[in-house]
């Protein structure tokens, strides 16, 4: 049985993400964070998730531990789409921080998720998520916005 292509879910995933699997797992939150970002990682590797990415999260996670950075790269390889910096990025960033009161690097991470058609932006930052309604009014159109927690128990457990 094959798996209708406009079924499968379209990700963008945030700095946060990529480094769940390596903060305290002795913490419950970030163990269960882990284990879901793991499963959207393999979802993404049997390609029932597609991945898009963006020059922004390869800049960032070039600041970031060995581990993170390695992840990503290793990550980056199925990405279905790689944003580059261009002005529509530059424009919607700026909108973003204006308007919707967000900071640069995070209205960057938006503009790139929205502008290459990410049906569902993740991230391990509560704060983040709660600016959905903001981001959906300069945007226009709604935006969703979740935990990998909540990504897989709404998306990957109906798959």
């Amino acid at each position: 049985m094959t798996r209708d292509p406009d079924a499968i879910p379209v990700v963008y995933l945030d700095t946060s993400v990529y480094g769940r699997p390596f903060d305290d797992l002795a913490i419950g939150a970030n163990r269960r964070e882990s284990k879901a970002v793991q499963a959207i990682l393999e979802s993404i590797g049997a390609g029932t998730t597609r991945l898009v990415s963006s020059f922004a999260i390869q800049e960032e996670c070039a600041r970031a531990t060995p581990a993170v950075r390695d992840l990503e790269a290793a990550v980056r390889g199925h990405a279905a789409v790689q944003i580059a910096p261009t002005p529509a990025v530059t424009t919607l960033t700026g909108r973003l921080v204006a308007e919707a009161g967000l900071k640069p690097a995070e209205s960057q991470h938006i503009a790139c998720a929205a502008l290459a058609g990410a049906q569902v932006f993740l991230s391990c930052n509560p704060k983040r998520l709660r600016k959905q309604a903001a981001i959906e009014a300069v945007l226009g159109h709604p935006f969703a916005m979740q935990s990998p927690t909540d990504f897989v128990r709404l998306a990957l457990k109906r798959a």
